[in-house]
């Protein structure tokens, strides 16, 4: 039995102006294009994954300024079509914050499987749980030029379970915790569409532990690492 074949299967502007009609004219013409929208954020970030070669399905409702995205699975084709993978997450949701900007709300607790239906070997899957603490992430600007300015407390991924070709490898266990994450993105829409982002991470540890019940051999990782920094920018068509 394989493990996911590993080899290959394993992210106010303020204005300060006098002049009565001049500053109102400002401010109106300005407010009319500084200011974005749940769905708006929710359509950037559906455009970015796509840009990306994913398939994107959920269910959207909205209630006193809350857009809730529940069921939401994200489908994309593996190399040399060798398959697809999908991904499925817990319900999330974008609070329009009554200043032009928009609050990306997450439960401190969401479930992620992942689904792998490669055509060459066993189907896999694996349930994850990401845990968050003091998260907050604002969504400012345009539809077109969207930032978004996050910090996050604590985050961690755990692996909850892990099946191969139906399956469940109870030998296996993995955590990822990052502490004190600040993360400042953009995402420009255009002929290209551009992610620049700045991270930081005050410690970034992870652990990996997973023996194969058929060969008993063992894959064992563990690293630490402080004060990390990232900046990187990408383009897509």
């Amino acid at each position: 039995m394989q493990l996911f074949n590993r080899k290959r299967h394993i992210m106010n502007t303020k204005y300060s102006m006098g002049g009565g009609a001049l500053f109102a004219a400002l401010l109106t013409s300005t407010a009319s294009f500084a200011d974005v929208t749940p769905q708006e954020v929710w359509d950037v970030y559906k455009g970015y994954m796509t840009s990306y070669g994913y398939t994107l399905e959920a269910d959207e409702s909205t209630s006193d300024g809350v857009l809730t995205i529940s069921g939401l699975s994200m489908t994309m084709a593996l190399p040399e079509e060798s398959g697809e993978l999908t991904l499925s997450m817990g319900d999330f949701g974008f609070l329009d914050q009554g200043d032009g900007s928009v609050l990306v709300t997450l439960p401190s607790v969401m479930p992620i499987n992942i689904h792998v239906t490669p055509t060459d070997d066993e189907v896999g899957d694996m349930k994850l749980e990401l845990a968050t603490s003091e998260f907050s992430m604002v969504a400012s600007g345009t539809i077109d030029d969207m930032n978004f300015a996050t910090s996050i407390g604590d985050m961690s991924f755990t692996l909850k379970e892990l099946v191969s070709g139906g399956e469940v490898m109870i030998q296996a266990t993995a955590a990822i915790n990052a502490h004190k994450v600040v993360s400042n993105s953009t995402v420009k829409s255009g002929d290209l569409r551009s992610f620049v982002n700045d991270l930081t991470i005050g410690k970034f540890d992870y652990s990996i532990n997973v023996t194969d019940p058929d060969s008993a051999s063992e894959f064992m990782m563990r690293g630490e690492t402080v004060d990390l920094k990232m900046a990187s920018a990408t383009s897509i068509p």
